[in-house]
């Protein structure tokens, strides 16, 4: 009885250690789906030229990110119960082939070739608390 009423409490933390260890491994799994379900979203969006969701509106960042809220609410609404919560940032368009602007290797039929970072963050709590942020960022081209 001694050994059980030592070993009992010992065995009984450990086994919540790890278990909290996994859910925190688990949520980060989460985040990463999460921001590659977005960005896949954002890179596709950014194949067309032109759109209600396309390269160009990306210009009017609001509307863009509202209208990607909506598209996206269906599929990401299974990480909210986990708390995990998203944003989307878009830079200005770079234009590669002005004077003085950054340049880029010239691209057979492309004219004024002009890309843009796009960048989501994820975040989420652990099991004590803390909060993490997952950034990923990619750049895509006019069409």
């Amino acid at each position: 009885m001694v050994v059980l009423s030592i070993a009992a409490p010992t065995a009984l933390f450990m086994l919540n250690d790890s278990a909290n260890a996994r859910l925190d491994a688990m949520q980060t799994t989460r985040a990463v789906w999460m921001v590659n379900a977005i960005l896949e979203e954002c890179a596709a969006d950014a194949m067309y030229a032109e759109g209600a969701s396309g390269y160009d509106a990306m210009e009017n960042e609001p509307a863009y990110i509202a209208g990607l809220r909506a598209r996206l609410d269906d599929s990401l609404a299974d990480y909210e119960p986990f708390g995990l919560t998203w944003q989307v940032d878009l830079d200005p368009v770079v234009v590669t082939n002005t004077p003085g602007g950054p340049r880029a290797v010239a691209q057979p039929g492309l004219n004024d070739p002009d890309y843009r970072r796009i960048a989501a963050t994820v975040r989420w709590s652990t099991h004590r608390g803390e909060t993490k942020t997952l950034n990923v960022d990619i750049v895509v081209a006019r069409p």
